[in-house]
């Protein structure tokens, strides 16, 4: 619908005094705005190089143009800032108790020869080991040296040691023994995950656990088609998966329908360390689900349980900075970029439910960039072309000159209004500061005052 604006229509006319005909002159005054517009493609954070834009535009020569005041927005190019993320859920997600495996010692000229421990446990913590004897020992290591050896632990760590061995991040540590005696004084070691203050189960003489997968290094989790057992070569253990959801015992069959499994010697870690692969198709179950038992029990004497694991079960509270960031990476982004929930997993974090049972759409789009217009940045600076006139001694930042683009103050009245004349050339140019692509409006906010100013030729 065409809009009317009102008319300032002035007729002046001759008074008693006046000869002649009376003269009328016309005038119109309409509300009316420039936009100048720059693309913005966002800049590198590392890159040093100033990019900067420019827009001209022309009055028309229908009359002089007053400007009241500047105003701007932003537009966020959704197509290249993406609009959600995942967090990465694995083995470090939940912080669960650490699981030592010992290495028995082998032969003169072979790896580990006096023997050590297997440390599977959350990745990027720092463990220490704790003999439990008559009197407590703790096993420090020299920095320059591969071995560890132990001392009470009411002493203190010598100069040059440490008794804090990081867990790398496919979450194992192997530890080498420095004395030849340590599996013979005494086998109840456990395993202190310091970061997370985690003590594991004693490790006894005859150990069984569910231990990593040789290849990914990782621990079951939920969803995992196959656990790995290990223990003491050539043993024979019983496996049963207890199940979440009613409780039921099932037990868990090799390839031949037997239900022991016999632990392989031939590993990388020596005679002692046996491992055996159990696949849950083998016995009809598909996956495993969060908060299964997983049972391991001798064959001899039947029935004694020696290890029972439980199938880590993360919740939606669980999620760690470390998920997020590995997220955020994934976009090309990092911790720097601010972020936070979606609207749906908001409205899901007060049940808290177990990530399990959240559907793939809204994991994938838990988290979004909350980067939004008010997180633009540019300097900017007006001139007038014809006549070389500048607005400013220096470029000014939009937030000192124009506010937040979100609706706090995003224009700024001028001290007294400018008239441009017909045909008068301004230009305004935009340093980008921020990383956000988009498109950036300025606009010139007045009117028009038709039928004044000059006349071309």
């Amino acid at each position: 619908m065409p809009t009317t604006y009102p008319t300032n229509t002035m007729v002046q006319r001759s008074t008693t005094q006046s000869a002649g005909p009376s003269v009328a002159s016309l005038t119109k005054t309409i509300p009316f705005d420039y936009v100048f517009e720059f693309k913005l493609k966002g800049k590198d954070p590392n890159s040093q190089d100033v990019v900067k834009l420019q827009d001209v535009v022309e009055i028309s020569m229908q009359g002089v143009f007053v400007a009241a005041s500047l105003g701007y927005s932003f537009v966020l190019d959704e197509s290249k800032v993406p609009r959600g993320f995942p967090p990465v859920i694995n083995q470090s997600t939940v912080s669960s108790v650490p699981l030592g495996v010992l290495i028995q010692p082998q032969g003169t000229g072979q790896s580990f020869e006096l023997g050590g421990l297997l440390i599977a446990g959350k990745p990027n913590i720092n463990a220490t080991v704790l003999r439990m004897t008559d009197r407590c020992a703790k096993a420090v290591r020299q920095f320059d040296a591969s071995k560890i050896t132990f001392i009470n632990a009411d002493e203190a760590v010598p100069e040059g040691s440490t008794d804090l061995f990081p867990i790398a991040e496919d979450g194992n540590l192997v530890l080498e023994f420095g004395d030849s005696q340590v599996l013979a004084i005494g086998l109840n070691f456990r395993i202190w995950d310091r970061t997370n203050d985690l003590v594991s189960e004693p490790l006894p003489a005859a150990n069984f656990a569910v231990g990593p997968d040789p290849v990914s290094k990782r621990m079951p989790v939920a969803g995992a088609e196959k656990v790995f057992i290990y223990g003491e070569s050539a043993s024979e253990v019983r496996v049963s998966l207890v199940s979440r959801t009613d409780g039921a015992q099932i037990p868990l069959t090799n390839s031949s329908g037997g239900t022991t499994f016999k632990l392989d010697p031939n590993t990388s870690w020596g005679p002692r360390i046996g491992i055996v692969e159990v696949n849950l198709s083998n016995s009809g179950v598909e996956v495993l689900n969060g908060g299964d038992l997983i049972l391991i029990q001798e064959t001899e004497p039947a029935g004694i349980t020696h290890s029972i694991f439980p199938v880590p079960n993360p919740r939606l509270s669980n999620i760690s900075l470390d998920s997020i960031a590995k997220g955020l990476a994934t976009t090309g982004a990092g911790l720097s970029t601010r972020f936070r929930l979606s609207p749906r997993a908001a409205a899901l974090l007060s049940a808290d439910p177990p990530i399990g049972q959240v559907s793939r759409s809204i994991l994938e789009n838990a988290f979004e960039p909350a980067a939004g217009p008010e997180d633009i940045s540019f300097l900017y600076s007006i001139d007038i072309v014809s006549s070389g006139r500048e607005l400013q001694n220096k470029p000014i930042h939009n937030i000192a000159g124009l506010g937040i683009a979100n609706g706090d103050r995003p224009f700024r009245p001028f001290a007294r209004p400018i008239a441009f004349e017909p045909r008068s050339v301004i230009r305004i140019q935009i340093e980008e500061l921020s990383t956000l692509p988009g498109t950036l409006y300025i606009v010139l906010q007045g009117y028009k005052t038709l039928g004044t100013g000059r006349r071309p030729e």
